[in-house]
Parts: C-alpha cells; sequence; structure tokens
C-alpha cells in the first residue's frame, strides 16, 4: 500500500515537471525526462505529447500517442486531442487521424472537432468545414465560439457569404453563442471578392450594435469592397474610423483612391503610411506607382520603385524616417 502511495506520488510529481516544460515548449528536455523515468504514467505521456504539440514536434506527439496506444493500450481524449493539434499543418493528417479516433472508444469533443475543422479551414475546403460541423451536431457536440469562427472563415475563403451569414445570424442567435470579431470579420471578407460593400456595410454597423469592436481585418475587408466597387470616398470614411490601420487597410485605401484616378489622394495616405511606421507591401507599392502614372509623375514613380528596392534589401524600419521627410 505504502509503495503504491509512492509510486502515485512520483507519477504526480513527474507529470508536474513534464506540464511545466510543456507550457515552456521545451520538448526535448520533456522527452528526456519522460524517457528516463519508470514511473511514467498516462498522464505524464501526455503531458510530454503536449509539450511536443506547443513546440510544433508533431513526428514527436506522433510517436508518443503510438506509445500510448500500440506499447501500453492507454489513451484517452486528451491524448487524441494534444496530438491532433500538431497536426493542424496538414489537413490529411488530420483528418487521418480524427478518422481513427471515431474508430476506437473514445468520443469527440468540441476540442477535437474544432482542431480538424481549424486545419481543414487553413486548406481552404470549406465544404468539409461545413460537413465535419454538421458531423459535430449529429454528434450532439455543442459548437463553441471557436468552432463557430471557424467554420465561417471556411465559407469566407470559399466566398459562401450565404452560409455565413446563416451561421452569423441564425444558428449561433439559436445557440445562444456571442459572435466575435474574428465571426464577423470573416463574414465581412465574403464580400471583398463581389465588392459588395453595402452588406459589409450592414455587418461592421450589426458589430458595433453588438459592442463588438471592429479590428484592421474587419476595416481592410470593408475598405476592400468599397476598392472593388469605387466607392473611394466610403473607403475614406471607413478609414478614418479605424483606429489602428495596418498594411491592409491603408494598401486597400491606396487602391481604392488610386483605381478611381485621385492619385494625390493615393500619394497622402502612401506618405502617411510611411510616416507612422508602417511597413508596405507590393500592393501599397504598385498602386502609388500607378496612382504616379495617372498623374504623370514620373520623378515619384522613379523614387517610389528605389525605395522600395530598398525595401527588399532590409526590413525598412531604417528607411522610415527617409519616407516621411520625402
Amino acid at each position: 500500500m505504502r509503495r503504491t502511495v509512492l509510486s502515485s506520488e512520483i507519477s504526480k510529481r513527474l507529470t508536474l515537471k513534464l506540464k511545466a516544460l510543456a507550457q515552456q515548449s521545451r520538448w526535448k528536455e520533456a522527452l528526456q525526462l519522460l524517457r528516463a523515468s519508470p514511473s511514467a504514467n498516462l498522464f505524464s505521456h501526455n503531458a510530454a505529447i503536449s509539450a511536443c504539440q506547443r513546440a510544433h514536434r508533431w513526428e514527436a506527439s506522433l510517436q508518443l500517442f503510438h506509445e500510448l496506444a500500440e506499447i501500453r493500450s492507454q489513451v484517452d481524449l486528451f491524448s487524441y486531442n494534444s496530438t491532433l493539434s500538431s497536426l493542424s499543418f496538414s489537413w490529411q493528417r488530420s483528418l487521418d487521424f480524427f478518422h481513427r479516433l471515431l474508430l476506437g472508444r473514445v468520443l469527440p469533443d468540441v476540442v477535437t472537432f474544432s482542431a480538424v475543422m481549424s486545419s481543414v479551414q487553413r486548406a481552404s475546403y470549406w465544404q468539409r468545414s461545413l460537413e465535419l460541423f454538421q458531423q459535430m451536431l449529429h454528434a450532439s457536440v455543442v459548437p463553441n465560439i471557436y468552432s463557430y469562427s471557424g467554420v465561417i472563415s471556411a465559407c469566407q475563403k470559399g466566398s459562401q457569404w450565404p452560409a455565413a451569414l446563416d451561421l452569423l445570424f441564425s444558428r449561433m442567435v439559436q445557440a445562444e453563442v456571442i459572435p466575435n470579431v474574428v465571426c464577423y470579420s470573416a463574414a465581412m471578407s465574403c464580400f471583398e471578392p463581389t465588392g459588395d460593400w453595402q452588406q459589409a456595410l450592414s455587418l461592421l454597423q450589426a458589430m458595433l450594435s453588438a459592442r463588438v469592436q471592429p479590428n484592421a481585418v474587419s476595416f481592410s475587408a470593408l475598405i476592400s469592397s468599397c476598392e472593388k466597387s469605387a466607392q473611394w470616398l466610403m473607403a475614406l470614411q471607413v478609414f478614418q474610423q479605424s483606429p489602428q490601420p495596418d498594411v491592409y487597410v491603408y494598401s486597400g485605401t491606396i487602391s481604392s483612391v488610386e483605381k478611381t484616378g485621385h492619385w494625390r489622394w493615393a500619394l497622402h495616405f502612401f506618405s502617411l503610411m510611411i510616416a507612422r511606421g508602417v511597413v508596405p507591401n507590393e500592393v501599397s507599392f504598385s498602386a502609388a506607382i500607378s496612382a504616379c502614372e495617372k498623374g504623370n509623375q514620373w520623378r515619384g514613380a522613379l523614387q517610389l520603385l528605389e525605395l522600395m528596392r530598398e525595401f527588399k534589401t532590409c526590413d525598412g524600419r531604417e528607411l522610415f524616417g527617409r519616407g516621411g521627410e520625402s
């Protein structure tokens, strides 16, 4: 009895040490500690799997899982979920591992479904994301905010705005799940390719009414919709509402005014971008150079080309002073 209690205490201490290493993503040390301990149990292995998962070492996670499943015949839902999260880089591996879980005795939970949906969503397979979402509902697993935001993002990548709006305003309301900024922004991004700025604007207004603070992605999506539909004045108004515009907000605004022939505005926003320390991307440079062309500002175009070459040879930060003074 005393030996059993002592062994249990040693296992607990081992697991705590492994969890601490996992928090710091120190996967090599976690593996060494696990291998050197004869008192390792299921919880110790799970902590080591978590360490590998946090360090993005999927091979090590998978190896530890196989050891648990085949050698110890001892896995639980945490083992599956941690290993599945480490496979998020590959939607095929994620799906294969998910199907393995379904064939076993362990029932998936919301973390399981969210992990595999996230992996599929990154690969832009929106149909498969919706199928997994339906499968989650049929399994009586209650989706959380991450499940909803993941499947709405998948709809955005597939330009499936009707499905995104249905999820946002119908299913989430019925499930009493409050949409967050990721859900709203992803739904707004569905209207970028079509240029339906009015739909995107209505979503921004709905977000504000729900007291959800828009972020740079929200404003960028609306500005991009304005750009596609030549609504440059609306793009300027949206820009003014953006508290901390990033490179995509600036690029969309510059493109919007450049495409409608307002080259002075385009150069103004490019200069403002540099002065505020935002690193331009190729879209920013291309739109600003095109604005110079339309305004017959060939010297300005040459300066921008030279500046672009300099940005490609360094991180761009040391050029902000020069850009702001020009």
